[in-house]
């Protein structure tokens, strides 16, 4: 029954949103109190402690507002300037190869995305970008999101991570252990099974986009290009497990995405690990109502473009 009244007013909220259709507002806001109400009522929570902790939701949900406020303003920034029609552009001319522009922007420029702003910003922009490239809506959709999970945990410069760390923390104290060490470990133990198992979402994500086609030779197109792909995996993931472990919970996907993207793309530019096939959609499958933007003028140069995305790296390395 505790078990049932703790999980109450997240299924509730869940179940008004999602059924129902309540605004956002209005469901939490209903989950805030029966939160409330049941702390009150079955765990005999005093009025102060409710109030305390009902400001602290409020401070962190106040970080997490500036933090979407600042990533949309930015996309919407770019859009006015016509700045991603330049990005697009500068991916396009890396290589015409689908899968290689899958694993630059759906795996490593998603990335750096999602650790920047977090909260949906990345697949929210990867496949658009995708898309704009004559990638099927469809598919543009799903390897953006497929791509979207290991950068997760570290995204939005960190914030989920360190608030588990703030919010578990006290009661770790209470109980004799020590914070610190107790988050190193997990850190530890998540980024080592995690890294494991990520070294294969690229190579996932590029075997959906190739079975979902209609083109042929499906098997020999995911295998001439799954070296790639996993070394890519490995150089994003080695920066981004030692940034977690050892520069702090801020950096690792931002980190694990400015030192893979370079070594990838030099890679690409070298040859090392390119198939010679260049995989296409069949043209029946290509999304070129979008693609055909690819041929207006670009409305500022590429240093411009890119320049809002180096300063905000930049900003987050050093501070």
């Amino acid at each position: 029954m505790l078990i049932l009244l703790a999980v109450f007013p997240i299924a509730a909220a869940l179940l008004l949103m999602g059924k129902f259709k309540v605004s956002t507002g209005k469901a939490l806001t209903g989950a805030w109190l029966a939160t409330s109400a049941i702390a009150a009522l079955v765990w005999r929570m005093p009025l102060v402690n409710i109030a305390s902790s009902s400001l602290l939701g409020i401070s962190k949900a106040l970080d997490i507002i500036l933090i979407i406020f600042g990533a949309i303003l930015l996309l919407n920034v770019l859009k006015h300037v016509g700045a991603f029609t330049t990005i697009n552009r500068s991916f396009f001319a890396i290589s015409s190869d689908r899968r290689i522009q899958l694993i630059i922007i759906a795996w490593l420029f998603s990335s750096f995305i999602e650790g920047t702003s977090g909260f949906g910003a990345a697949p929210a922009l990867a496949a658009p970008l995708l898309a704009s490239l004559g990638f099927p809506a469809v598919t543009a959709v799903s390897v953006a999101l497929i791509c979207n999970t290991l950068s997760v945990p570290f995204g939005a410069a960190g914030l989920p991570t360190i608030t588990i760390g703030a919010t578990l923390g006290s009661s770790f104290a209470k109980a004799g252990i020590n914070p610190e060490i107790f988050l190193h470990e997990m850190l530890d133990i998540m980024t080592f099974a995690s890294g494991f198992s990520g070294l294969f979402i690229p190579l996932c994500a590029i075997a959906f986009m190739i079975f979902s086609s209609k083109k042929s030779r499906k098997f020999r197109s995911l295998i001439e290009i799954a070296p790639l792909a996993i070394f890519s995996a490995a150089v994003y993931i080695i920066p981004w497990r030692y940034t977690a472990l050892y520069l702090g919970m801020e950096l690792p996907s931002i980190m694990g995405a400015i030192v893979g993207l370079p070594i990838v793309i030099c890679c690409i530019k070298c040859r090392f690990l390119i198939p010679k096939y260049v995989w296409e959609f069949p043209d029946d499958e290509k999304n070129t109502s979008v693609e055909l933007s690819l041929n207006s003028p670009c409305a500022i140069p590429a240093y411009q473009a890119w320049m809002p995305y180096i300063v905000l790296a930049a900003v987050l390395l050093l501070l």
